[in-house]
This record gives structure tokens, C-alpha cells and sequence, in this order.
């Protein structure tokens, strides 16, 4: 098969843009595909492509292509944004196609489309220029698409006429033993991931801190230049000695995992989080960890559905009905740590290359 990807992912980034290419590379090697790349810098990628399309004009076999979109249009990828290479990609899922060779995209986000996308107008209007083309060539030359949640598609009825799949995030099962929560007098709440307009803790803090509870602990981890930019919102919450603020990693964060008893995504609701599906959602799964999620979110739909944690409005007085059930150890953990488990084995990054690779193979 062959893995494209218009941009060079950073490794020291950990992103789910930089992050997830390479753990669908991993993945599709882990279930026996030979993987060529192209991948990395336009010049980079133009050499990658002439070794494959000879490849192929000499008689070898592909069995499908598969690509992930930058976060930004596919033309502008290049480190001076400019589209010095613009037929260098769909030129190649062009020839591709001529070749009958299957083409599945997945498309990553669309906050281009919405209001939190905070640029200026000159680049708004020129990157919604090459998003939209990105879109017309999809339609004409890509045959599956896949997004992280089902319910994005509403936003991009350009596509609709093409076949579209979901493909959330995958999980990796971490290399310890993980603990069933029990019942006891004191509880830890783990939030990891951005903070920020999307990611807006403040009614699960305002609601925490007012029951004024100790032995509910509440941590949240994030990187330092996250939070740096939201210092003056949050620090009043850390003055609370059950609210902590870390910024770990590693084996850091393992142990902070070991140690939780369920995970947050307990944040503010918008239209983006109608169809959002972050990776940290997986990753709580991964560590079997309960999840408290916020009601008809596509987080929520997906917790209650599986019945892997607890869908709550968002609402202050329903959340604090929630911890005062947690006080009084009414939660019984023992069905939705069975479901977790189960859970974790269907999520992992090799069921979603098995799953793009059943697709595309079965394509007709």
C-alpha cells in the first residue's frame, strides 16, 4: 500500500495531526503491509512519486493509497505557504486513478469553517480559497473518505457524494496492569489534554471547587505553553488544594493514569464538538479509565452508547448531583470497566488499518 501525507510531521509535537500518521504507518506494517511513503517536504514527496509511478508502470501491484490532510490545505503544506507545487499531489492521485489503484483520505478537520478560526482576514480568505479546492478535488479524485466522526460529514456536503466512513482515533493498550477503580473515601479525576476555547473546564472546576470536597483530587494535564495562554483564567482554580496542575509525559503521565480513577472531557459545548472526536478519548479508553463526558456531544453519544463512563448535561446542578454521588459511593464501576476492556481491544491504530484496508481493497 502506500501511505501520502502533504507535509513532514513533527515528532517533538505531540499533536494528533503529528502524532497519528505515524501510528497509522505502525499500524499498517504491524498488520503485514509494505508501506511506501510519500511523505515529507514537496521536493521530498515529487522523488517519492516518480520511484512509485514507475513502480507501477513497471507492473507492480498496489493494493490501495492512503492519506491523511494536513491541517492546512494540501497546496499551501510547505513551510513558506505558498503553492510552488501545486499539481504535485493530485497530479498523483490522478495517475493513481487511471491505474485503478483505491484512494481513501482522511480528512482531519475542518475549523476552517468556523467562527474560532482566529486569523486575519487576508489569510482566512486565501486559505478558504485552496481548503475549498482541496474539497473539488477530493470529489473528483478520491474514493473514500474518512473522518473522525460520522456526524462531521453535515459540515462538508461538498463531499456527499462520495462514500464516507468514520475512522475515530486509535488506542495503544499500555505495558502495566491496569487497576479496577474501588470504592473508597477519596477520588482522582484526570483531565489530559489543550485548554483553550475548545477545551473549557471552567463549569466542571466552578462546580467541583463550590462543593468544597477534598477528597475528590482533580488534576489536569497540559503542556506549559497551553496554559500559559490561559494562565489568567485558570489560576484561581489552583488555589484550591484538590485542584493540581501538572505538565508530564513519559512515563510521567502512565503513572498519572495508574493512579486516576476516571477521566474528564467534561468541556464547554459548541457546533464544533457536535462531531469532534479527540484523541485523548482513546487514550482514556486505552487506560480503561471511566469517562465523565457532556450529553449529545459526539464524545457523549459515543461514552453512552458503549457505556463506558457517564453522559451529563451541561449543567452545574446535574454535575454536582454527579459528584455528590461520587461522595457517597453510589457509581458502580464494574459494568463499565468490563465494557472499557472490551472497548480498548476494538480501538486499537491496527483495527483502524485493518478496517481503511478491508474499505479500500472491497472498493468498487
Amino acid at each position: 500500500m502506500i501511505f501520502h501525507l502533504p507535509f513532514e510531521p513533527d515528532k517533538t509535537r505531540l499533536s494528533a495531526s503529528q502524532i497519528r500518521p505515524y501510528k497509522m504507518i505502525n499500524a499498517f506494517q504491524n498488520v503485514g503491509y509494505e508501506v511506501a511513503l510519500v511523505i515529507g517536504s514537496a521536493k521530498t514527496r515529487k522523488d517519492q512519486i516518480k520511484h512509485i509511478k514507475k513502480r507501477i508502470l513497471n507492473g507492480e501491484k498496489f493494493d490501495f493509497l492512503y492519506s491523511e490532510s494536513s491541517t492546512m490545505p494540501t497546496m499551501l503544506t510547505e513551510s513558506h505557504h505558498l503553492p510552488t507545487y501545486p499539481f504535485l499531489d493530485f497530479g498523483f492521485f490522478y495517475f493513481l486513478k487511471k491505474n485503478k489503484i483505491p484512494i481513501g483520505l482522511f480528512y482531519r478537520d475542518i475549523h476552517w469553517k468556523f467562527k474560532h478560526y482566529n486569523v486575519s482576514f487576508f489569510k482566512k480568505s486565501v486559505s478558504t480559497l485552496f481548503y475549498k479546492l482541496d474539497l473539488f478535488l477530493y470529489k473528483k479524485l478520491v474514493d473514500v473518505i474518512f473522518l473522525p466522526s460520522i456526524e462531521m460529514k453535515e459540515y462538508i456536503l461538498e463531499l456527499n457524494s462520495l462514500k464516507i466512513l468514520s475512522l475515530p482515533p486509535g488506542s495503544e493498550k499500555p505495558n502495566f496492569e491496569i487497576g479496577v477503580p474501588k470504592k473508597k473515601n477519596d477520588l482522582k479525576i484526570l483531565y489530559v489534554g489543550g485548554l483553550g476555547d475548545l477545551y473549557n473546564l471552567e463549569l466542571f472546576l466552578i462546580t467541583l471547587t463550590k462543593l468544597k470536597n477534598k477528597n475528590i483530587q482533580f488534576t489536569i494535564c497540559t503542556r506549559k505553553t497551553d496554559y500559559e495562554l490561559v494562565k489568567e483564567m485558570y489560576d484561581q482554580y489552583l488555589e484550591f488544594e484538590n485542584i493540581n496542575l501538572v505538565h508530564a509525559g513519559g512515563e510521567e503521565l502512565k503513572n498519572l493514569y495508574r493512579t486516576s480513577d476516571m477521566c474528564c472531557l467534561f468541556v464547554k459545548p459548541s457546533q464544533y464538538w457536535e462531531f469532534a472526536m479527540p484523541v485523548k478519548l482513546f487514550e482514556y479508553i486505552a487506560f480503561e479509565k471511566p469517562i465523565i463526558a457532556v450529553k449529545n456531544t459526539s464524545v457523549g453519544n459515543y461514552v453512552k452508547e458503549k457505556n463506558i463512563g457517564w453522559a451529563i448535561d451541561y449543567d452545574a446542578d446535574q454535575l454536582s448531583v454527579f459528584f455528590k454521588k461520587i461522595i457517597h459511593n453510589e457509581l458502580d464501576y464494574n459494568i463499565l470497566t468490563d465494557n472499557l476492556a472490551k472497548d480498548a481491544q476494538a480501538n486499537t491504530w491496527e483495527s483502524r488499518a485493518n478496517y481503511v484496508a478491508n474499505c479500500l481493497k472491497n472498493f468498487k
